[in-house]
């Protein structure tokens, strides 16, 4: 595409401290850019002048490296980073690795982009506000381009008594009300989600031994059992002895006691 060959600045709009927009007239079109006040003073675009094609396709790279800056550090506003991150984000915006590690730097400069204190905050409101386990936590961070030696903090700011007092809210929650499994089954479910969460097995077990007995007081077989027979015989036309044996060996499977389901079954 050819260069213009006559290109006037018509208007300069300071919009921050540090931001000015320029309107520039382009062969009777007109183009607005965005730039920061040193290449308003670089280029001395103080008013309205006729500027070279040179100097325009400076200040256009100038503007486009403005607006990559800006997206980058709206990107770390909303969520502090780190480095490897807010190089993965600019990789999506541009091919240039020039361009790339030029704003890299100049952020780190800035200090924008400390992934020692990136960690340290990122970790300490995990810690405080989120509900995920220690080994959820670490392969979180690691995905988002933490080094090791930080990962190996995790183990000294989240110990045992913070993961087990965790466990114990999030168990809270689970036995607010009546509890609708046989025992094994409940905890077996527990088992699976909370180390999905990132809780250690050992810990998960810890608190289930000190909950036991409130879990087995808000479990009622019987009323569990009788939901179970009623939802397996709703589809049962003739419930003869193949069918009874069936229906004994699916409840035995979900944990309910053998005498229960024999007492139970001998009703029907």
């Amino acid at each position: 595409m050819k260069t213009p060959q006559k290109i006037n600045l018509q208007e300069i709009k300071q919009k921050s401290k540090e931001r000015y927009q320029l309107t520039f007239e382009i062969n009777n079109e007109f183009e607005k850019i965005t730039v920061n006040s040193e290449t308003v003073i670089k280029y001395n675009l103080l008013k309205p002048k006729e500027i070279s094609e040179k100097d325009y396709n400076e200040i256009l790279n100038t503007h486009s490296h403005f607006l990559l800056m800006s997206k980058a550090i709206h990107y770390i506003d909303y969520q502090e980073r780190s480095e490897i991150e807010v190089y993965r984000y600019l990789n999506g915006l541009t091919t240039s690795k020039t361009v790339i590690n030029q704003i890299i730097n100049e952020l780190k400069q800035n200090k924008y982009i400390d992934d020692r204190r990136a960690f340290d905050n990122v970790l300490r409101n995990a810690i405080e506000f989120e509900m995920i386990g220690p080994n959820k936590l670490k392969d979180n961070l690691y995905k988002r381009g933490f080094s090791k030696n930080m990962l190996d903090k995790i183990k000294i700011s989240y110990n045992d008594s913070i993961e087990l007092n965790k466990l114990r809210e999030l168990f809270n929650k689970e036995i607010k009300y009546e509890i609708k499994k046989m025992y094994n089954v409940f905890i077996n479910s527990l088992k699976t989600k909370f180390f999905q969460k990132g809780y250690s097995l050992h810990n998960i077990e810890t608190v289930i031994l000190e909950y036991e007995n409130t879990i087995k007081e808000l479990i009622n077989i019987d009323s569990i059992l009788d939901d179970a027979i009623r939802k397996e015989m709703r589809f049962v036309k003739s419930f003869d002895s193949i069918q009874k044996s069936k229906l004994i060996n699916k409840l035995l499977r979900q944990g309910f006691p053998y005498n229960e389901v024999i007492k139970k079954l001998s009703k029907e």
